[in-house]
């Protein structure tokens, strides 16, 4: 999956030029109109130049509060460990001053207690060290020096190595070194070799009077002094948090990272150190050396920037993206935290990201219209029109049926559903929805439709997150799904739709899909998770096809819960994620005896990223199995029902025909 788009992506990078990015002023507008931030400042560019900037909004909401200007200063927070912290470990590997295996206790010796002498910079920069997420002295008017001795003394919170948690910890840690190695304050190394070198005329580390002017207010009493508590207590001179800056400078670290170490013939880091720091570093962990990328595709950063991009987010509402296949950088500046920190932006992260790259590759609206299903008293279509920030002029529903043969083009603005009446439920034979360019923008291809008059198979598109370049990709995978047995009706519904309409005791199968580019679990609803087994327990039949647990069961905020989910519905409990297991599938029951599929190939549509190493238990049985023993597939029983699970997205399997063959096998086991 790693390199799943850069196929995708070499045909656009010559249209990225010359392009309006009106889009963004409505969705920065209505985030301010909604009060998620007071203001933004957004930059976009590339290797060569800036494409788009722009400041939003004023200061805080008070009515006469000042305009923000593009030279507005941001508390970056977070930003603090890409933007001050990893340049200057970078600065120091490039001038072989420093060995990222080297032991940290090497450069601070105390910080050797507690179990800690085993630690090394490669564990920082990664957040895999053991030290715990954040630390609140229990005195608020303790020195400096005091706060980091108690930091250099803290015991860990799990075995280094074992687990990523990503920790302020770490970054003040690492300032720590880089000041041992220096013998000055990594204020004075950063502006040595970063500031001074890339002439950044707006980033500072404790803003003085004059400069606090022009800063952008975090609270009420805070402007121009960190937000971050722990970064407050050091003074403002921390790893973690505590830089200051705009847009215009970012972005001229941005190309420099871009430009792999160099901006306009001034050498900052060869470009094996830039490559070193920015790629991802292990299967398990989504983390790069210092900086995060979208690796799982589940970042901040949207759907459609490629797997490889890099970047970093901040608490107070910033953010920093890095695609190094387009050449392209996105900086988004907020102060979401002002006045309560109670207001979000990562919808307004995403957002941004992915109308970004729709707006320079031309890509398909994605999507201004899902097909939400057919109401089956009603005999109704259902549209789900949720997407108000890319202009179309107009958007056709083509439904073909054996009495209708027709383009709908009476989508209102206002609208949220779009009903179109008089249509048999089982006359229709597909439906598909068009944009102006009577492009097919159908979030489940072209197989949303029946077969049969009493559709006895839900199949159920759980692709919530699932990015328009990736839709065409998919089509094969879903094709298998019309593919079954002759004597099979069926069924095709989105998700939402699925859970808030359908009676799943009508079906005796149903179908989970979700692709390999979806970014939501489908069983975060615990109300769904109920309703399914019940309807397993009562004799239903689920087949589960998808990669999510391999992802969220990984991560630490939500492995807990989806593990739970998995025991009480799979019969199973979750090992580890065997990411980018390149093998061969062999189906260990008798039943699947002789069928044997490349999996993860080169050739496949995608280089898989996640097979689930799961461990049957109770009645549980291995259905499928990797030839190093990996578990990739299961069959359980619960109640009068059964289930399988494919721990992977159907679309990972080279062969169409082992494709069709291995859904025939498995509709046999549930018919039988």
């Amino acid at each position: 999956m790693k390199f799943c788009m850069i196929l995708c992506l070499c045909f656009y990078f010559s249209n990225y030029y010359a392009q309006s990015f009106s889009f963004i002023d409505k969705l920065v507008t209505n985030s301010i109109s909604n009060h998620t931030t007071p203001n933004a400042n957004v930059i976009i560019g590339n290797d060569k130049e800036t494409l788009f900037q722009k400041a939003f909004g004023t200061d805080t909401y008070e009515k006469y509060s000042t305009e923000v200007t593009i030279n507005s200063i941001y508390d970056l927070a977070s930003l603090t460990k890409v933007f001050a912290t990893t340049l200057c470990v970078m600065k120091l590997v490039d001038d072989n001053k420093i060995n990222i295996n080297d032991f940290v206790a090497k450069y601070i010796t105390k910080f050797g207690t507690n179990d800690k002498d085993s630690i090394k910079i490669i564990n920082l920069l990664l957040h895999n060290s053991g030290l715990p997420s954040y630390y609140t002295p229990k005195e608020k008017n303790m020195e400096r020096q005091a706060v980091l001795d108690s930091i250099f003394n803290i015991k860990k919170a799990y075995t280094t190595g074992s687990q990523t948690i990503y920790s302020c910890l770490n970054f003040i840690t690492l300032m720590n070194v880089v000041e041992s190695i220096t013998g000055t304050t990594m204020y004075e190394f950063y502006k040595k070799s970063i500031i001074e070198p890339l002439n950044l005329t707006h980033t500072y580390f404790i803003p003085d009077n004059t400069v606090k002017q022009n800063c952008i207010s975090t609270t009420p009493n805070l402007k121009g002094e960190v937000h971050d508590p722990l970064a407050h207590m050091l003074k403002g001179l921390s790893g973690n948090a505590g830089l200051f800056s705009n847009t215009t400078d970012l972005g001229i670290i941005c190309q420099m990272m871009l430009n792999k170490g160099t901006y306009r013939d001034v050498k900052i880091f060869s470009s094996e150190t830039v490559e070193l720091f920015t790629k991802q570093w292990e299967p398990k962990s989504s983390r790069a050396l210092g900086w995060d990328t979208n690796g799982f595709l589940t970042s901040s950063a949207g759907t459609l920037f490629s797997p490889v991009s890099y970047g970093h987010t901040g608490y107070t509402g910033t953010s920093v993206w890095i695609d190094p296949i387009r050449k392209l950088f996105v900086v988004l500046l907020t102060n979401r935290v002002y006045p309560d920190d109670s207001a979000v932006v990562s919808d307004l992260r995403k957002q941004l990201h992915n109308y970004t790259i729709m707006e320079l590759e031309n890509l398909p609206t994605e999507p201004i219209i899902e097909f939400y299903g057919i109401d089956s008293n009603k005999g109704k279509v259902i549209i789900n029109k949720n997407n108000e920030y890319i202009s179309v002029d107009k958007t056709d529903i083509f439904v073909n049926s054996s009495d209708k043969f027709a383009y709908y083009d009476s989508l209102s603005s206002n609208s949220n559903y779009v009903l179109i009446e008089n249509i048999e439920k089982n006359k229709i034979n597909e439906v598909k929805l068009l944009n102006n360019k009577k492009e097919n923008i159908s979030t489940f291809s072209s197989t949303f439709g029946f077969r049969g008059d009493n559709p006895n198979v839900l199949i159920i598109n759980a692709c919530k997150g699932e990015s328009t370049a990736k839709k065409a990709l998919n089509l094969s995978a879903r094709e298998i799904y019309t593919n079954l047995h002759e004597s099979i009706s069926f069924e095709c519904s989105a998700i939402d739709y699925a859970k808030q309409n359908l009676n799943l005791s009508d079906y005796q199968i149903i179908v989970l899909y979700s692709s390999e580019d979806s970014y939501f679990p489908f069983f975060e609803d615990s109300s769904f998770v109920n309703k399914l087994q019940k309807y397993i327990l009562n004799g239903g039949n689920l087949l589960v096809s998808g990669s999510e647990f391999g992802w969220f069961l990984g991560r630490t905020e939500s492995g807990v819960k989806f593990n739970k989910i998995f025991s009480e519905l799979f019969n199973s409990k979750y090992i580890k994620d065997n990411s980018n297991c390149h093998n061969i599938l062999g189906l260990k029951d008798s039943k699947f005896d002789g069928l044997k599929f490349s999996f993860g190939t080169e050739q496949s549509i995608f280089i898989t990223k996640t097979s689930d190493v799961i461990a049957p238990v109770n009645n549980a049985e291995t259905i499928l199995e990797f030839e190093n023993g990996g578990k990739a597939g299961i069959s359980a029983l619960l109640g009068k029902g059964k289930i399988v699970y494919l721990s992977f997205p159907i679309e990972t399997i080279n062969e169409k025909d082992v494709k069709v063959e291995l859904f025939k096998r498995i509709f046999d086991y549930f018919m039988n």
